[in-house]
């Protein structure tokens, strides 16, 4: 009875966490946006149009990187069992010492 009960706190903990983080998330990416389409507005266009090809460059291969050790860490874990979910989980949702608090 009070493992079912612990069990239950921890995954209204863990969604809540994550509720968290979506809206971190959220406010990070409006954040981006707005300074995104101010320096979209306020830069020559073939200056911008050079800055947005290296961000997007870099945003690729930095998520390839990341992708690519998450995938041999969780092989080095269990090289037999291919825990996708796993790496999708921690590919979407940082953990809690990534997340700045206001």
């Amino acid at each position: 009875m009070t493992t079912n009960i612990l069990n239950k706190v921890s995954q209204a903990l863990l969604r809540e966490l994550i509720q968290q983080i979506r809206a971190q998330l959220n406010r990070t990416d409006t954040a981006l946006f707005e300074t995104y389409s101010t320096l979209s507005r306020t830069m020559y266009p073939i200056l911008w149009e050079q800055i947005d090809k290296i961000i997007t460059f870099r945003a690729e291969t930095d998520t390839e990187i990341r992708t690519e050790r998450r995938k041999r860490i969780t092989e080095q874990k269990s090289p037999t069992a291919n825990n996708a979910v796993t790496t999708e989980f921690y590919t979407a949702f940082p953990t809690k010492s990534w997340i700045m608090y206001p």
